[in-house]
This record gives structure tokens, sequence and C-alpha cells, in this order.
């Protein structure tokens, strides 16, 4: 999700949060979230936020800290997480951005 919602469109955060929830198709003692990694990208499929892996077990309000996002652009998102065997799976989504409140 990102600031709250499933594919937002028109946001006016310049810092929008991210959020997900890891369904592991094995739950067990190992499917608790260890790391995430967060890459969007813009509508030409330029990288405007990478994250790196972070080794964090947060999935709740993540803020966006990549370059500024630019009025009325979709960008496209996609986490990855580990659980603490080193497993990975990936999920994607996108979200809108609005004016941007450019009058200031």
């Amino acid at each position: 999700m990102t600031d709250h919602a499933v594919t937002p469109m028109g946001i006016d955060n310049p810092r929008p949060i991210f959020s997900w929830k890891m369904n592991d198709p094995n739950p067990g003692k190992h499917s608790f979230q260890r790391a995430y990694q967060i890459i969007v990208k813009d509508e030409n499929g330029n990288g405007v936020w990478d994250s790196g892996k972070v080794n964090d077990g947060s999935s709740i309000n993540i803020p966006y800290q990549g370059t500024v996002l630019i009025p009325c652009s979709r960008y496209s998102w996609t986490v990855t997480v580990w659980n603490k065997k080193g497993e990975y799976a990936s999920t994607s989504s996108w979200f809108e951005t609005g004016i941007m409140n450019q009058n200031g």
C-alpha cells in the first residue's frame, strides 16, 4: 500500500509511505520478515529510489527517501522481503502523484 491505499491516484504527499504484509507460503518459525528492499521507478522505468537491503522487520509506514517526485506522474514500486532462512519474495504496485501543491 502507498499512503494507506492500494494503487492510489492523486496523492500530494512528497514523501509517501509504503506498507505491506509478508505472506509466507510455508508459515512456521522462519516466516517472520528479516529484511526488505523497496525500489521505486518512474513512468520510463528509471529508478528514483532504491532503499537497498534493509535488515529490519518493519513493514508499515516506511517513508519514501528518493528524488523529488514529479506532479501528475505514475510510479511503480517493488518490495522484496526476506525471511529468517534467507528466502525472499517480491510484489509490485503503483501510485500516481497529484498536483503536489505547486503554488506553494
